[in-house]
């Protein structure tokens, strides 16, 4: 059977891989109609090489497209809708990207911006607005399964993405504004690769390896040339075994965690059946079941009771888990010195049971005014805080705040992607920066071997809806596109600060609340916020220098990336 002529479309073809990618499928993938070849500046110097291209090949059409734009995106969509006419899009690879190199002590909130900008929010608007071209080419192919020739994204992102295996990377290739925002990218793909299955259009992860370009540099391992001709190589051999998949040049699975015993892929996970649920407590190692919270202090463990009084901040702290968290801590934490309790609007309504906390443990409980969206209030409440403490350093910052949206791939708004990146990303990170003299302080002088939560830890409140590895069974009835992909990113960066800090015995670590009934999870949840605190906390308290970069529900239990 004869296969059709299919149209590709390239992101970022001026230059590197995307010229590369050009020359290569003109070559390549046929029988061709058309490549449409997507640029910034079409008209300007490193667009020469392509306009030279397309004046010796009639297939190529190049467009106009920044992909750090919605509008450009959906002008591009428009003018190759026209090209098309009643045909179908077959390939689009998202290849234009963005890289920041620098550390966490060294990157930038704008830097974070940017980089989510390009590598995340376009492949997302690019995808939906061409996403009536590619379900055309599916239902016209009139071929079986999944393939490049029928319908597919492939999206180029980094075996530097995968949580799983960061810690043997990071020190080489830092690059916390490129990883998370490649976390993140990974996390959208395996959400379009479950949402589009329907519509047999296949949504893949190409790793290009480190490639001597203009992004790779100079000491890059393979030349544009060997790593196109690898990925076309692989691009052309993917069926629907491959939805969802980050491959590398030979097409193996990188996975999303550390692997023994073979492979995993999303067909097997979606073949797995849904995990069992107890509400009984694991008793696991040093974790131990308990029944009630602590009411006073002779029932605190006496491994807690000698040690110096500690300091302890809460971010969204007027409401919900956070709240509540204030309330169990002044109970349970022997001894205690200050409690920071951040919120955005400490004279809100939303903050009168705080302030009442406040009123009743006026020596103990700071309420601060903090909006984690706002990188200068951060800053302005570190400064607050760092007055109250004096020469004493801050024991332990729970990142709480947060925000959720519900919708998925083919609803979701640049400006609610935005949104969720600021607060549940770039918040933390501007948390760590901003704290972290205090943190250091306090790790310095506690006095206490190893790590844990009351010599000087950052634990950050996550989510299984941030496991890539967790996606394909729980996306049908919680999509959250923005709120997954954030958190995919929040993982990234706490693995990156895990890593960094260590050498400080600053302990970093994510928490899963479980489904909590609150403002955020609604009243068909399954935990009252009580219940869900009194784990984590549990399992803070129990926290040591293997827990350093992990991800634990409530009940202590790991959570894959």
């Amino acid at each position: 059977m004869a296969c059709k002529p299919i149209n590709v479309l390239v992101t970022g073809a001026n230059r590197g891989l995307g010229l590369e990618m050009v020359k290569q499928i003109l070559t390549t993938l046929r029988p061709l109609s058309k490549v449409f070849a997507c640029c910034r500046d079409p008209d300007g110097e490193k667009a020469q090489e392509l306009r030279e291209l397309a004046a010796k090949n009639d297939k190529i059409k190049i467009i106009r497209m920044d992909v750090a734009d919605p509008k450009s995106i959906k002008e591009a969509a428009a003018q190759v809708g026209s090209l098309l006419r009643q045909y179908g899009l077959n390939l689009i690879i998202n290849n234009a990207g963005v890289a920041y190199l620098g550390s966490l002590s060294a990157t930038t909130p704008e830097q974070m911006q940017d980089c989510y900008r390009t590598n995340v929010v376009g492949p997302t608007c690019i995808i939906q607005e061409f996403l009536p071209y590619l379900r055309t080419a599916a239902k016209d192919s009139g071929m079986p399964g999944m393939s490049i020739r029928k319908a597919a994204v492939v999206s180029i992102s980094s075996f530097v993405s995968s949580i799983g295996i960061a810690k043997d990377t990071y020190n080489k290739f830092p690059g916390l504004p490129y990883r998370a925002s490649k976390a993140a990218l990974n996390m959208v793909v395996v959400c379009a690769a479950v949402e589009l299955q329907k519509d047999e259009i296949l949504c893949t992860l190409q790793h290009p390896g480190w490639v001597r370009t203009e992004m790779g540099g100079p000491d890059g391992e393979i030349d544009a040339q060997e790593s196109v001709q690898s990925m076309l190589k692989v691009m052309s051999s993917l069926t629907e075994k491959h939805n969802g998949e980050l491959l590398d040049l030979k097409g193996k699975n990188i996975p999303w965690v550390e692997i023994r015993g073979g492979e995993r892929t999303l067909r097997s996970v979606l073949e797995e059946p849904p995990p069992r649920t107890s509400t009984k407590w694991p008793n696991r190692g040093r974790i131990l079941a308990i029944e009630k919270r602590p009411q006073s202090a002779s029932e605190v463990p006496a491994t807690k009771m000698a040690a110096k009084p500690v300091s302890v901040l809460i971010t969204g702290a007027n409401r919900g888990i956070g709240l509540e968290m204030v309330k169990q801590i002044l109970e349970t934490q022997r001894p205690l010195n200050m409690l920071f309790a951040c919120c955005r609007e400490p004279d809100g309504a939303r903050a009168e049971a705080l302030q009442t906390l406040a009123k009743t443990h006026p020596d103990i409980v700071k309420v601060v005014r903090m909006d984690v969206a706002d990188s200068c209030s951060i800053k302005k409440s570190a400064q607050q805080v760092g007055s109250l403490l004096g020469d004493k350093g801050l024991n332990l910052i729970i990142n709480n705040a947060a925000i959720l949206v519900h919708s998925g791939i083919a609803d979701t708004t640049p400006e609610d992607m935005a949104s969720g990146f600021n607060t549940n990303v770039i918040g933390p990170m501007s948390i760590i920066q901003e704290f972290l003299p205090y943190l250091r302080a306090a790790a310095k002088d506690s006095g206490l071997p190893g790590m844990s939560c009351r010599k000087a830890a950052v634990v950050n409140i996550s989510s299984t809806l941030g496991s890539i590895e967790s996606t394909p069974q729980s996306y049908g009835p919680f999509k959250t596109v923005p709120y997954r992909v954030s958190k995919a990113a929040l993982n990234m960066l706490i693995t990156c600060a895990s890593l960094e800090l260590q050498k400080d015995e600053i302990l970093c670590a994510l928490l899963h609340p479980g489904w909590v009934r609150t403002d955020m999870g609604g009243e068909n949840a399954t935990l009252e916020a009580q219940e869900s605190v009194q784990g984590m906390l549990q399992v803070m308290n129990s926290m040591t220098e293997k827990s350093n970069g992990t991800l634990q529900d409530y009940k202590g239990q790991s959570i894959p990336w």
